[in-house]
Order: C-alpha cells, then sequence, then structure tokens
C-alpha cells in the first residue's frame, strides 16, 4: 500500500532536485547521493564512480493508520456535463483500460500513514534530508501518475514545519532556506533539477480536487495545441516510434499549504537535455507554456 523504499527512491529523487547543481559532474553528484541515499555497489562508468555497498546513514519506515478500500478506475466518477473530457479524466487516460485491458484499480482519497525518518548525526546532511521531504511533499506524491498530480500529500501534524504559507519566490525562499528556483550552472548532466526551474500557481481554494483539476485542465489545454511530434518527444504523450520517449518535465498538481489551503501548481523541471522543437526552429515550448498560463485569470509566474 505505502512501502518505505518507495517513499526513499522519492525522497532520492528530490534530493537530486535540489542539490545536483552544487556539484560539478555527475560522478561527483552520484557518490554524494551514494554516501547519503546508500548503494547497492556498482562498477565504475563515464557517469559515476567506482563504488562498494554502502548502508544510509537515512533509515525510512512507513506506518499506515489508515485507507480506503481499492476500487476500479471508473470514468463516470469523473464526468461533468460541461466538458466533453474533464481534466480529470484527461490525465487519468492510463487507468481506463480497453477491450483487452482492465481498468486499474486506485485507492480514493484519504490514506493516511505516518512517516520516521532516522537521520543520523550530521547536521550538514540532516538539514538535506528535511528538504527532500518538503519538496516531495511540495511537488511530489506517491504511486503511479504523480507528474499529473495523483497521490498528493499534505502533512497534518505539523504543517507549518513541513508545508509552505505560499509559492511566491519570497514564501519558497522562507521555506527551504534559500532561492531554489535561483539558475545555477551546472555539469550533472539530464538530472532534473529544482534550480532554474519554471513555476507557475493559481487561486488558492480550500478544496484539493478543485486544484488539482484546475491544473490538470493546464495541461490539458496546452498540451492539445502542441504539434503531435512535440507532445511525444516532451513526454506529454506516448508512442510507439519513440523507444527513448523522455519523462515529461511537467508536473502539474494541487500542492497543500498552511491553513487547510491548495493551489493548482506546474512546475517545469530544469533539465539539461530539454529539447527545442522542431529541430532549428528556435521554438522554446517551455517559454511558450508560461506565455500560454500567463493568459489564464488568477495565475502567478513565478519563475519561467
Amino acid at each position: 500500500m505505502v512501502r518505505a523504499p518507495a517513499i526513499r527512491g522519492a525522497l532520492r529523487f528530490w534530493w537530486r532536485a535540489l542539490y545536483a547543481a552544487k556539484y560539478p559532474d555527475a560522478r561527483a553528484l552520484f557518490r554524494a547521493e551514494a554516501e547519503l541515499w546508500g548503494t547497492a555497489g556498482v562498477s565504475g562508468g563515464a557517469s559515476h564512480p567506482s563504488l562498494p555497498p554502502a548502508r544510509s546513514p537515512v533509515e525510512v519506515s512507513v506506518e499506515v493508520i489508515g485507507a480506503p478500500p481499492a476500487i476500479a478506475f471508473s470514468p463516470d466518477r469523473f464526468s461533468d456535463s460541461r466538458e466533453h473530457e474533464p481534466p480529470e479524466l484527461y490525465v487519468l487516460w492510463a487507468l481506463r483500460g480497453g477491450q483487452k485491458v482492465s481498468a486499474a484499480r486506485y485507492r480514493p482519497h484519504g490514506t493516511r500513514f505516518r512517516l520516521r525518518l532516522a537521520l543520523g548525526a550530521d547536521p550538514c546532511r540532516r538539514a538535506e534530508v528535511i528538504a527532500a521531504v518538503k519538496a516531495w511533499l511540495l511537488f511530489g506524491g506517491y504511486g503511479a501518475r504523480v507528474r499529473r498530480g495523483v497521490g498528493s500529500l499534505r502533512e497534518t501534524s505539523h504543517p507549518t514545519e513541513w508545508l509552505p504559507s505560499g509559492l511566491d519566490r519570497a514564501d519558497l525562499t522562507a521555506f527551504f532556506g534559500r532561492d531554489v528556483l535561483a539558475p545555477k550552472p551546472a555539469a550533472a548532466g539530464p538530472t532534473a533539477r529544482l534550480a532554474g526551474a519554471g513555476l507557475a500557481f493559481g487561486r488558492t481554494t480550500s478544496a484539493a480536487h478543485d486544484a488539482w483539476r484546475t491544473a490538470a485542465g493546464w495541461l490539458r489545454d496546452f498540451r492539445t495545441s502542441l504539434p503531435p511530434r512535440t507532445r511525444i518527444r516532451l513526454g506529454f504523450t506516448a508512442s510507439r516510434g519513440e523507444p527513448s520517449r523522455l519523462a515529461s518535465p511537467l508536473i502539474v498538481k494541487a500542492a497543500a499549504l498552511t491553513g487547510d489551503r491548495y493551489t493548482p501548481v506546474a512546475l517545469w523541471l530544469n533539465r539539461d537535455d530539454a529539447p527545442v522543437f522542431p529541430s532549428g526552429s528556435g521554438l522554446d515550448v517551455r517559454k511558450k507554456f508560461f506565455d500560454f498560463l500567463r493568459r489564464k485569470p488568477g495565475v502567478t509566474v513565478a519563475a519561467e
């Protein structure tokens, strides 16, 4: 249901997103990650050094407090007479099934769990793990289709410690203790980074589903405005002819804030291999996306 190894993997991802820019190359990043998060042992290569097996000083444990039963996905749950294809159905297309594939099973909103971390004695590394947890809670989630807002999280015991009060640059700087979106030179290869990422958010609401629906609608409207080839190579859609399809750099979700509030958010992670489409045209799809969002009522672009 909720497994510690999966959470550890998510925290590793957000640790890289936060700290990749501080390392001179991918090998240095790989070594630092292995020291903090552990490694099964690897042979050396162009992008990583040879390392023996190492145990992580970060211990992760999970206790599930309660969860609704898993149910089969049904499009009827998200039907809306106002729209032919509501945003929720647009981003959950993979769960629908088909003639030969049954609809996926999922758990509705309401799973609760207690996360425990033993962080070791090094105060600098402790601070890095805490920042990774904050980024995971704010921008990530648990389970499948996290980049489309599924499995988003909210901390309920001490929300003022683990959630920001807003998503302006000043709010995020106070939350993380530094401006995590500030561009920095990096030589860590195609690692997705918060440094230099783009961020936009909408109006706050007390309903998480409404915030998610708004963010999913941004994706639907923008993606359908792009040429099919661009959607495929950006990871916005699948194609049998593109076996090397990239994970999408774009995350859309409902971000939890203090005071039981939520806001629709779009985070475009910075990545060195982000392509330009079509080849030679100079089309900057990321810039096009944030220009598109600026025309939406109530949207603030904090970084692009």
